[in-house]
């Protein structure tokens, strides 16, 4: 009996283990099989999305230094963060950015109040300054626009999300790719842009928990976004780690950083691809273009894709003549040498062979061309480390792109053009070569330092109170009405036709009006000179003239030159006090702080008020055959400035090299 027991018991138990095992095995083989159908990469949001959420409100430096540790610590790692700003206005003006978002890769979201901050911190300066260190978001170039007029912050590195966007075959094109429509369609997440919140009081002493929501979830999501579009270009590649991903990320922007956006003639059709080209989307599209090229180029990456894209923007509008690239070299280093063999400064080619022309100098050398002058010139170089002795090359001075480069004048012209002839006679100094993406960018920098200047100095840029001519409303009805009368009268009820003839009537006197009237109303000029109109350029330098001088003034614009673009090819001996020296040393002469003359672009002498004045009593040598008085400037650089076009001996005064 027991015996039986004891059988029946282990049967039992066996039949029990045996199913046991059994469904184990079947558990072990389903879980393979179902790691063996499993894709190979999750999707981007997935495997390689941030991990966490975590925001912080900056109101002093206090806070920031609670967590700039690990923010500085992410940026700098993977060198992406999502940017945005929020501001107010005022009486329909915008005020200065009252908060920048800023977020990493991991979820760590910083909310800077600037508007109550003491100042803005220098390491966090540094990040928004550091090109290597992208900032992603939409308009992201304009929100680096109000950054500088507001607290003169200099944003690099900007990477808008519609360019990587429409780098997609499902997406080339569109238009309208707003933050919200970007983050349905990529990410499949509904962003809440209540306009309540959104036009809220971001100057408010406290924000509410909405405020702080919405700000953080903007750059949340543009990182999000942006994520998800590096996966999908990196989809085929074997990527193990999260910081394996973000190492492969920076060079797949290349032509798009610091790229303004432009959006070309709006689309008609659906936003949403359609089902084949989605399908075909990670098959086809990533692989036949490049994503992160350039916004218009299927070309792959060059070294200078990230310098062609400004022209190409719209292919059917041709660039102004300010940014039209230069087909022919900038400097040729050719050379002029004195009577005894002292070289005297590099020059173009043409300008070389008019010495030789003209009789006035003969060839010695073929490489560099060289020329030596048969008189004695005005001046010599005081040293042999000169500017205008030293080679100068044919590239971007920032970035060193040799293709596409154009001149900057790193003194706009609408300030050098007031200057006393000392300071801007034979000067090339400030003129230099960049590519038209960096050209661009310093275009957008010069900008925020002359609204600055306009309101230092009260010279309004552009304003309807701060222009050389106006309308004249009243000449204006009148116009109007004699165009409508005399194209279209037909058209026009009998009642309109009277109220507009007695317009003209009043305004001529007279009781009939003839064809000869109509006519005369129809060509009037409506645009009446401004008599109180003073140019923003004029007024800006007169103030600079009076407090501190138009030395610190010119030191002013050609560190900021510095500051904001960071140029790595500067010409040798560049300096931000260049001729500075030499200026002090004929103060007693030349006084920079006292009025002078302008010398406008034809030559003739322009009575600037108290502005500028000085007599051309300026000490002259002449050489030469005194028949053909060969006038040379007391500049011992003058041949730099020798315009070869002219027809006499006479070596015209140039504003800048040709």
């Amino acid at each position: 009996m027991a015996h039986a027991l004891v059988r029946k018991i282990v049967i039992v138990g066996g039949t029990a283990l045996i199913i046991a095992l059994g469904a184990l095995q079947i558990m072990r083989y389903r879980e393979n099989k179902r790691e063996k159908l499993k894709p190979k990469h999750q999707s981007g949001r997935d495997r390689f999305k941030r991990n966490k959420k975590k925001i912080n409100v900056i109101s002093q430096l206090s806070d920031w230094s609670e967590v700039k540790a690990e923010f500085l610590q992410d940026a700098i790692k993977y060198k992406v963060l999502g940017l945005d700003c929020e501001w107010v206005t005022r009486d329909g003006r915008m005020q200065p950015v009252s908060m920048l978002q800023l977020a990493t890769v991991t979820g760590h979201c910083c909310l800077f109040r600037l508007h109550i901050l003491e100042c803005i911190p220098a390491d966090l300066l540094n990040i928004l300054a550091d090109k290597s260190i992208l900032k992603v978001g939409v308009a992201v170039l304009d929100d680096g626009l109000k950054l500088g007029r507001g607290y003169q912050v200099c944003l690099r590195g900007c990477v808008d999300l519609r360019y990587l966007t429409q780098r997609l075959k499902a997406y080339k094109g569109r238009t309208g790719l707003g933050l919200k429509v970007l983050a349905r369609e990529l990410l499949g997440v509904t962003l809440e842009k209540d306009i309540r919140t959104r036009c809220s009081n971001w100057e408010a002493k406290q924000l509410s928990e909405q405020q702080v929501e919405y700000a953080a979830m903007d750059v949340l999501v543009a990182i999000d976004i942006f994520t998800e579009l590096v996966y999908r270009k990196l989809s085929r590649q074997d990527i193990p780690t999260f910081d394996a991903f973000w190492s492969k990320m920076p060079p797949l922007c290349q032509g798009l950083v610091d790229v303004k956006y432009k959006e070309k003639k709006r689309q008609v059709g659906p936003l949403l691809p359609k089902a084949d080209d989605a399908s075909s989307e990670s098959d086809e599209s990533e692989e036949s273009s490049p994503l992160f090229n350039s916004p218009h180029s299927n070309s792959p990456p060059s070294r200078s894709s990230s310098h062609t894209t400004i022209a190409s923007h719209n292919s059917s509008k041709p660039l102004g003549k300010a940014f039209m690239p230069r087909t022919k070299p900038l400097y040729h280093n050719c050379q002029l040498e004195a009577i005894d063999g002292q070289t005297l400064c590099t020059c173009d080619i043409k300008k070389a062979e008019w010495y030789i022309l003209k009789g006035l100098g003969e060839k010695v050398c073929d490489d560099p061309f060289t020329v030596k002058l048969n008189f004695e010139p005005s001046g010599r170089p005081e040293s042999g480390e000169n500017y205008y002795l030293a080679e100068k090359l044919n590239i971007c001075v920032v970035c060193g792109s040799e293709d596409s480069y154009i001149r900057k004048n790193i003194i706009p012209k609408e300030y050098r053009k007031y200057f006393p002839p000392i300071m801007k006679e034979h000067k090339s100094h400030d003129i230099l070569l960049l590519c038209t993406a960096c050209h661009e960018m310093s275009g957008i920098h010069d900008f925020q330092l002359r609204e600055r200047l306009a309101a230092e100095c009260d010279a309004p840029i552009g304003s309807m109170e701060n222009v050389k001519y106006q309308q004249d409303s009243e000449v204006q009805k009148v116009k109007s009405s004699a165009k409508a009368l005399k194209n279209c009268r037909d058209q026009i009820p009998h009642y309109r036709v009277i109220e507009l003839e007695d317009i003209i009537r009043d305004y001529y006197n007279v009781k009939l009006i003839d064809d000869d009237i109509l006519t005369k109303a129809f060509n009037m000029e409506t645009r009446v000179e401004n008599k109180e109109f003073v140019p923003h350029g004029k007024k800006v330098v007169k103030a600079k003239m009076e407090h501190g001088g138009l030395m610190q003034f010119e030191k002013l614009w050609r560190q900021h030159f510095l500051d904001c673009m960071r140029p790595q090819f500067l010409p040798k001996l560049w300096s931000v006090e260049h001729n500075h020296d030499k200026i002090k040393r004929m103060e007693s002469q030349f006084s920079l702080r006292a009025p002078v003359t302008v010398t406008s672009e034809s030559g003739d002498v322009n009575d600037a008020g108290d502005l500028l004045k000085q007599n051309d009593t300026s000490p002259q040598r002449y050489y030469g055959n005194q028949n053909d008085l060969n006038k040379v400037d007391n500049d011992p650089l003058g041949a730099e400035a020798v315009d070869p076009s002219v027809k006499t001996f006479n070596i015209k005064v140039q504003d800048n090299i040709r």
